[in-house]
């Protein structure tokens, strides 16, 4: 090709020789002094000496005052009792009863009255008295509010009693396991103390009744079944079932309830 078409082409042979040296201008002995004699701008820190460290505990947290204690147990006793209301629907009809079932064995509703009953009759037993040994099982549920003592025992006891009226004839069972319990527990404070006048059972017996006959009819079951599980009928209970009697509707249930 000749030198004006070459030009015209835009091509130059000057171009295919061209080879850049990749040859570094210093060898790696060179730059290894290079950098060794550069300034250490950082300086890595010394390691600091070991110190030996003791077990670390959390302080223990304050006191829980009265009214305070009052409030988060009562908090506790409404979500067991609202556990035992949602399951009232899946509750076991073949559970073993008597006093030496397993607590909490299935998680269902049986399973959890035997639970809040025990640490209302069994776990807290002795444990509501003040420093002058005078229990306090029998103030009332807004004693605190009036300034009174405060009783676990109690509060639970109120409010199984309000649970089991809010439906008596399908929770009719719940009254029953319960009241075993405070029979049980009795008979153990009974003995241990000498006192044969206080009796939960019979007070908490006597208040079932008097609110349940308020709505029993003449061809309900549910007392007769009450009165022939109950541990233990005292002359007081007869004469709730016998006041049955003066309405002609009740006369029989009143009648089959006493056989």
């Amino acid at each position: 090709m000749s030198t004006e078409a070459q030009a015209l082409s835009g091509i130059d042979d000057d171009d295919d020789d061209y080879e850049p040296d990749y040859q570094p201008t210093e060898d790696a002995e060179q730059i290894r002094n290079k950098l060794q004699n550069e300034p250490q701008d950082v300086l890595i820190p010394e390691r600091p000496p070991d110190v030996a460290l003791g077990p670390f505990r959390l302080p223990q947290p304050p006191p829980l005052t009265e009214v305070e204690t009052a409030e988060y147990g009562q908090g506790t006793i409404q979500r067991v009792i609202s556990v035992m209301g949602s399951l009232d629907k899946t509750s076991s009809k073949t559970s073993k009863a008597g006093f030496n079932r397993l607590a909490a064995s299935n998680f269902d509703r049986d399973a959890w009255v035997t639970v809040i009953s025990r640490i209302a009759t069994r776990a807290l037993a002795g444990l509501d008295a003040d420093q002058n040994g005078i229990k306090r099982e029998n103030s009332g549920s807004n004693s605190l509010a009036r300034g009174g003592n405060f009783s676990m025992s109690n509060n639970i006891r109120e409010s199984l009693f309000a649970y089991v009226m809010e439906d008596f004839r399908r929770r009719i069972d719940v009254a029953i396991s319960w009241l075993n319990e405070e029979w049980y527990n009795d008979r153990v404070q009974q003995k241990d103390t000498g006192d044969q006048s206080r009796s939960n059972y019979e007070k908490w017996v006597l208040r079932l009744m008097d609110q349940m006959k308020i709505f029993l009819e003449g061809k309900d079951k549910v007392l007769i079944r009450f009165v022939s599980e109950i541990p233990e009928i005292s002359k007081a209970m007869l004469e709730r079932v016998k006041e049955l009697a003066q309405d002609p509707e009740r006369v029989g249930l009143a009648v089959n309830a006493i056989q």
